[in-house]
Formats: C-alpha cells, sequence, structure tokens
C-alpha cells in the first residue's frame, strides 16, 4: 500500500513537471513569435493563467488555454508591458547614473533609485498575475500589484528569494532555462501571489475583480 502510494506520487510529480517543461516551451515559442518585444508580456500572463488553471484541472487542454489566453490579453498585457519597461529602464538609468556621479549631493539618489527599481519590478510581477485572474484596468492593475507588494512582505520575500534561488540554480544547470527556468518562476509568481491574495481578502483591502 505505501508503495503504492510512492509510485503515485512520483507518477504525478513526473506528469507535473512534463507540463511545466511545455508550459516553458510554449512560452518561448510565443514570445518568440510576438518579435519578444511585443510576445514576452502576452505570453506571460497567458502562461499564468495556463498554471491557474491547471492547479483547478488536472487535464486542462495546455495549449489551446496559453494560445486563448494569449490572444486576449495581448492588447491589456502590452500596455501594462510598456509601462514596466519604460519605468524600470527610467529607474536603473537613474541607479546607473547617481552610482557613477562622485558628489556626494547627487549620490544620495543612488539608494531611492534602487528601491524604487525594486518596488516597480515586485508591483510588476504582482500586476501580471493579476492580470491572469481579474479584469481590470492597467491603472488598477499597478495599484494593486503595488499595495500587494508593499502590505504581503512574506509573500515578497519568498518570490524575491525564489526568484534567487531558481537564477542560482540556472546559473549551475544551464539546461533549466530551456526546460523550466520561466514556468518554474511563473509557478512560484503565482503561488506568492495566491497568498497575498488570500491574505489581502481576508483583511478586506480592497481589490476589485
Amino acid at each position: 500500500m505505501q508503495l503504492d502510494r510512492i509510485s503515485t506520487s512520483v507518477f504525478q510529480a513526473s506528469v507535473y513537471l512534463w507540463k511545466l517543461a511545455y508550459i516553458n516551451l510554449i512560452w518561448i515559442l510565443l514570445t518568440l513569435s510576438g518579435l519578444i518585444v511585443f510576445g514576452l508580456y502576452p505570453a506571460t500572463v497567458a502562461m499564468l493563467t495556463v498554471i491557474r488553471q491547471l492547479s483547478e484541472q488536472e487535464d486542462l487542454p495546455i495549449f489551446r488555454t496559453f494560445w486563448t489566453a494569449y490572444k486576449k490579453e495581448w492588447t491589456a498585457a502590452n500596455k501594462l508591458g510598456l509601462f514596466l519597461t519604460i519605468g524600470l529602464a527610467v529607474l536603473y538609468a537613474d541607479s546607473v547614473f547617481f552610482e557613477a556621479k562622485q558628489h556626494e549631493a547627487i549620490g544620495l539618489f543612488y539608494y531611492p533609485a534602487v528601491i524604487a527599481f525594486w518596488m516597480l519590478l515586485m508591483t510588476g510581477c504582482y500586476a501580471l498575475a493579476l492580470q491572469s485572474m481579474y479584469k481590470q484596468t492597467t491603472i488598477q492593475l499597478l495599484k494593486n500589484g503595488f499595495l500587494m507588494a508593499i502590505s504581503m512582505p512574506v509573500s515578497t520575500f519568498m518570490l524575491i528569494t525564489g526568484t534567487g534561488a531558481l537564477l542560482l540554480a540556472i546559473s549551475y544547470l544551464p539546461w533549466l532555462l530551456v526546460f523550466y527556468a520561466v514556468s518554474l518562476w511563473g509557478w512560484l509568481l503565482h503561488f506568492a501571489a495566491g497568498m497575498a491574495i488570500a491574505k489581502t481578502k481576508k483583511k478586506q483591502t480592497v481589490l476589485q475583480p
């Protein structure tokens, strides 16, 4: 009986790992099909949609669900992505500029720029997760993503440390980049965002569906 349970668990884990590899491959293909610039954000939102639905439905038609979400969220995801890309690029350039300056007064702006960069990055991660779950405007996604980033430190810390651990693993196992890197990060984001949303609802924080 115990051996049967172990065999079943191993089989289920193998199937789920295969699905994650398949999701990762589809994400790569659809990102490339949008010439990366226009495919990155819709493919990421679609991936998060698939991962969320896969947790609720084992026999989910993965490619069809992915493709449907990709087409549906293409415009909205790129609007959100445009804002995030410009914002992150500006803050990154600011941090490099302030770090390079030797003048003490100007150098003081370096740390605020770095903090703002990471806050926007976390806000963007949560906003992408929210877009895969709710129908919201870009402003609502960013507002709610920011509230989640600052009010749910445990989920945010888990997301940051988990992402760091994944990047470290990739540095030692580069093949993960092809087969699992993005889908594992998507699963991590889905889990962290799910925790944050559950706590947000419990605290009766405003989160418009």
